[in-house]
């Protein structure tokens, strides 16, 4: 029985490995290979995910150390929730350049640090180093009070307020979408939501944001409420912006040119403060945040950008990756040197544990970095104790 049992799981392992080794197979393979032999170029099997993930020691791109100008905070403001909410801004802007191994900290009392890899420091000062800008959007409406929307084609048309919903699109932002009568489909067109102050029209932004605070409802008996204090300028406004939107009209809450919510406002709203109600626990901290974070007057300053050189990180890349064959292939020969037989099946062990690791990484995927090499060969080394044992 143990051997009828033993040659199915040996076979699996072996197809295991296979697939393993041709899903990993470099592009350029002489990078790290002895170059006298033509090699078949990768990727052999392709499964959608061509390439290692590479982290900034080895991709290149840009280290920006920014610093806070905390004294532009009002007097009753934490600076270190002030820092927290700037941090997390910071975030959700370095994710809009879709690299793996962003990393975004906090250095001191006053100062972030953030690492981008494939980034130019230019691009990413530019993005980084603006202060965040909250704003508050209002729907266009024709004269029927219909809602006028955009399809994909640049197309306009209009629908009712039963027409619209809500999705979520790919970077993980609410969309505030239309569905048309005739079968359209597009989404709101929005405009700066605006009221008269001494008889001129003011847009409603962060600086009229008091503060925002997520608590638990008290006028309904699930979900969570986010209250926003305006000021006295941001309360006039309010007002008007809240009796055109009476109704269930959506009120568009704008950080950075992205969507973060769309209330729909019932009733017009004369106190100096609101809130948005039946938010899950999570989504009304962090709008809550988000809100705080768009109504700080932060300035950010960028005091050190370094650039990290790609083909350094290449050439670091591929001998970092050489010293660990090289050193594989030591330990193999070692113990097949010192264990014969047993030394040969640990070493077939040996081959398929960092073949299949290797495809994990390059599957699920990993980021890749000089330290990351380091830990995979002393892996290697601890699977080496435990076939021995």
């Amino acid at each position: 029985m143990r051997h009828v049992s033993t040659w199915p799981m040996l076979a699996a392992i072996t197809v295991i490995t296979i697939v393993s080794v041709l899903f990993i197979w470099p592009g350029w393979p002489k990078q790290y290979l002895p170059d006298f032999i033509d090699y078949p170029e990768g990727p052999i099997l392709d499964l959608g995910n061509n390439a290692m993930r590479l982290g900034l020691d080895l991709k290149g791109g840009t280290y920006l150390l920014t610093e806070a100008n905390l004294a532009a905070l009002p007097p009753d403001r934490d600076p270190d929730e002030a820092m927290d909410a700037v941090k997390e801004l910071m975030e959700n802007r370095v994710n809009e350049f879709g690299v793996a191994e962003t990393e975004v900290t906090r250095e001191g009392r006053n100062r972030i640090a953030i690492q981008v890899p494939g980034i130019p420091p230019d691009q990413a000062r530019d993005l980084i180093g603006r202060t965040a800008l909250l704003r508050f959007m209002e729907p266009e409406l024709d004269d029927a009070h219909n809602i006028k929307c955009r399809a994909d084609d640049g197309t306009e048309f209009v629908v009712p307020l039963t027409g619209l919903s809500e999705t979520v699109g790919a970077d993980g932002n609410p969309v505030k979408g239309c569905s048309g009568g005739a079968g359209q489909t597009g989404t709101v067109i929005w405009k700066a939501a605006t009221g008269t102050i001494n008889n001129q029209q003011r847009e409603l932004t962060g600086a009229q944001v008091n503060g925002a605070n997520a608590t638990v409802s008290q006028s309904s008996s699930s979900g969570w409420v986010v209250v926003l204090n305006f000021n006295g300028e941001g309360n006039s406004i309010f007002t008007d912006v809240s009796g055109r939107l009476a109704g269930g009209y959506p009120l568009g809450i704008f950080l950075d040119d992205q969507l973060i919510s769309a209330p729909g406002v019932q009733n017009q709203i004369t106190g100096n403060s609101t809130q948005i109600e039946n938010i899950p626990q999570d989504e009304a901290k962090n709008l809550a945040k988000l809100i705080r974070a768009g109504a700080l007057p932060v300035p950010l300053t960028t005091i050190q950008a370094t650039e990290v050189d790609a083909t350094l990180g290449e050439q670091t890349l591929v001998r970092g990756v050489q010293a660990g064959l090289i050193g594989i292939l030591a330990v193999m020969a070692f113990m097949i040197l010192y264990y014969r037989l047993p030394g040969i099946l640990a070493s077939m062990a040996l081959f398929t544990y960092i073949v299949v690791v290797m495809a994990l990484f390059k599957s699920i995927p990993i980021t890749i970095t000089l330290a990351g090499i380091a830990g995979f060969v002393l892996s290697v080394g601890m699977a080496v104790d435990a076939n021995i044992l």
